[in-house]
């Protein structure tokens, strides 16, 4: 808009594009398939020694028209593959068909210029290439067509071609190459672009500098740097609370590892069963419980908290134990009761096994928290088949943390901790840390 708005201020008109034309002495700059029938004065074919494109050969599964599918074989057990007959076949065959169009390309590349050709071919090693398509000649004869088939760029054709030219022998002499001459018809000009090669004692001769004493103490200052707060970058943001506790018994290199499912039972597993367990109690009616505790369990499965499968994991007995205790009783009267209650807290990093003092966030979720006189008490229910000992062993230090974090809640503070052993039907007293 601003163009045409300046066209309108000055009174001007659009002006006709001048096409381009072979006259304008312009440089062309295009693809080969595209400069199919054209001629130009001078051609300057780039990048010759750019490698084919033969991924499509090389695949584990490679299709041709003719020939079909080829495959390799998979040992799954060995993890290896291996090629078989079909598969090399249709792959020589795919390399064959490529190489074709490329020598066609090269042919429509190459004529199309009228006075002067440059090839551009970059290597980085010449010797060793010239070296090695040098040992492939036989003397006056052709280039075998299968080694034809084994270049891998148009500049391993031009070469192979080339060295054998009268106008080749400035490089011929470079790199002592020991080829048969043949007459050809044309004229060519080989320039070497590569600068002369150093003796060794040359490359090899070491300059000392003079040591700068305000660099080298730069150096050393801003190598040596320590960030500050690295203790931050390795410690986590958040930890569930058995995070912690898992960390504390590796340390104390007493890991407790479930039983491995082959010796389990079918069906649910310990686990399972465990949180199922907990699932009841979370939303069991408690006074109705205390009543007709199977009318309970079957209240629960009927209101789809439990399907059948799970409510069947569930021993009435060890149900009917627990909604008929005295701690069920304390349970009734209290006036505020909560359950599977998530709460969050901050701890030290090292508290949680890290280094230094910065707060972790922590999480986690009590079984049941409920309020006698003022005070608060912590309740944790343990479904493992173990004696208070090492109940007491596995979850103190767990318990530990939900009564330091649960404490803000009551303004007693929590007075009692406790472990309802399902197993064993009792409560075991959890004794507070100093």
């Amino acid at each position: 808009m601003g163009y045409i708005r300046r066209l309108i201020d000055r009174g001007e008109d659009f002006q006709v594009a001048n096409p381009l034309s072979a006259s304008t002495g312009m440089v062309r700059i295009m693809s080969v398939h595209k400069s199919k029938g054209l001629e130009f004065p001078i051609v300057i074919l780039a990048n010759c020694a750019k490698g084919f494109n033969l991924a499509d050969s090389n695949r584990p599964v490679v299709l041709h028209t003719a020939l079909g599918c080829g495959m390799q074989v998979v040992d799954r057990q060995k993890l290896r593959r291996y090629p078989t007959l079909s598969w090399a076949a249709v792959r020589r065959k795919e390399r064959e068909d490529t190489l074709s169009e490329e020598i066609r390309l090269l042919y429509v590349a190459m004529t199309r210029a009228r006075e002067t050709l440059i090839l551009n071919i970059s290597l980085k090693n010449p010797e060793k290439k010239l070296w090695n398509l040098s040992a492939l000649l036989d003397g006056q004869q052709p280039v075998d067509p299968g080694i034809v088939l084994g270049m891998n760029s148009w500049s391993d054709w031009l070469l192979a071609a080339l060295l054998r030219h009268p106008d080749f022998a400035e490089v011929r002499r470079r790199f002592a190459l020991e080829t048969e001459v043949r007459a050809e018809s044309f004229a060519l000009f080989a320039e070497w672009a590569g600068g002369e090669a150093s003796s060794k004692e040359e490359t090899e001769t070491e300059v000392l500098a003079e040591v700068n004493p305000v660099l080298t103490a730069q150096i050393a200052r801003q190598c040596g740097w320590r960030y500050p707060w690295r203790e931050r970058t390795v410690i986590p943001a958040k930890l569930a609370v058995t995070d912690i506790v898992r960390r504390e018994e590796e340390a104390e290199g007493s890991i407790f590892l479930p039983l491995p499912a082959f010796t389990q039972e079918k069906g649910f597993s310990a686990a399972e069963r465990g949180s199922i367990f907990h699932r009841a109690l979370q939303f069991a009616d408690y006074a109705a419980g205390r009543l007709d505790p199977a009318a309970e369990l079957l209240w629960l499965e009927e209101a789809r908290y439990l399907t059948h499968e799970e409510a069947q994991t569930i021993p009435l007995t060890a149900f009917s134990r627990f909604f008929r205790s005295e701690l069920m009783e304390r349970i009734l009267a209290s006036p505020r009761v909560l359950r599977e209650y998530r709460f969050f807290d901050t701890v030290p990093a090292s508290r949680a096994g890290y280094e230094g003092e910065d707060e972790i966030l922590i999480q986690g979720v009590a079984d049941c928290v409920f309020e006698e006189d003022g005070a608060g008490v912590l309740l944790d229910y343990k479904t493992d088949h173990t004696g208070a000992s090492e109940l007491l062993r596995r979850y103190s230090s767990q318990l530990s943390l939900y009564r330091r974090a649960l404490a803000p809640l009551f303004p007693k503070g929590i007075r009692e901790c406790l472990i309802y052993s399902v197993y064993e039907g009792k409560t075991v007293p959890v004794p507070e840390e100093k």
